[in-house]
């Protein structure tokens, strides 16, 4: 039996790590490319948190969309949740790579506590038929003038009176003007002001007025607050 030359071994050992540094090369080629980002990304140049803000007061965030499509793409809308939400891109026409500024804006108005501030960005790319979305979600937390406790009156089969309770928050004190229900099975009267500024509103249900059919009511408490002057309260019936 002929034994192999040193050239066959050399060869052969040159082949291996040849195949060797191919496949690494592929697979380093191979993962990178994978983990691109696709289609229409939104990037963040002031981040996606409002943060905490009063009521009535107007925030703006800062971002920036890129277009991955290796095709142009246009930007055909911007919808937003509702009036208190603006948002807009600096350009309607993005070519492969480019990126251009998005700005959304809110204004919290009467807002109270954790908020998610959503858009959605409306386009179409050269080559792909239909349009295309990309969502677009912040946070906010808005700090009210006042605090509501609870903010949700729920009476049970027992209970005849509920207490809610008025208290001041970022302003330093709250007049509460009147407090009215909507049905007459529900009286509310205000029963005056304590030390530490808060108001007591006391509810009480009037089972001899009730009615079938009858759907639950809503309390309506007047303040002299400038940032949320009216504040509507649902009342429940639990079934427990």
């Amino acid at each position: 039996m002929n034994k192999p030359s040193w050239n066959s071994v050399y060869f052969f050992i040159a082949f291996a790590c040849l195949s060797t540094s191919a496949y690494s090369f592929y697979h380093f080629v191979n993962n990178r490319t994978s983990s691109l980002p696709k289609g229409l990304t939104l990037e963040p140049i002031t981040g996606f948190n409002f943060g905490t803000i009063r009521q009535k007061t107007s925030s703006t965030l800062q971002l920036r969309l890129r277009n991955n499509y290796k095709d142009t793409l246009t930007i055909r809308d911007v919808i937003t949740q509702c009036g208190c939400t603006k948002a807009n891109a600096s350009a309607k026409s993005l070519a492969p790579g480019e990126f251009c500024n998005f700005q959304i804006a809110f204004d919290s108005e009467a807002a109270r506590g954790d908020l998610v501030i959503s858009a959605t960005i409306i386009y179409s790319v050269a080559g792909i038929d239909g349009f295309l979305s990309l969502p677009v979600n912040c946070n906010a937390t808005v700090n009210p003038d006042y605090l509501v406790i609870p903010e949700k009156i729920v009476f049970n089969k027992q209970a005849h009176e509920l207490l809610v309770k008025i208290k001041p928050n970022v302003v330093e004190q709250v007049h509460v003007e009147s407090a009215i229900c909507n049905r007459d099975f529900f009286t509310a009267s205000v029963e005056g002001v304590s030390q530490n500024g808060l108001t007591v509103i006391r509810i009480l249900y009037h089972p001899d007025r009730f009615y079938d059919g009858a759907t639950a009511g809503t309390l309506t408490v007047s303040t002299d607050s400038k940032a949320q002057p009216i504040i509507s309260l649902p009342i429940e019936f639990s079934s427990k």
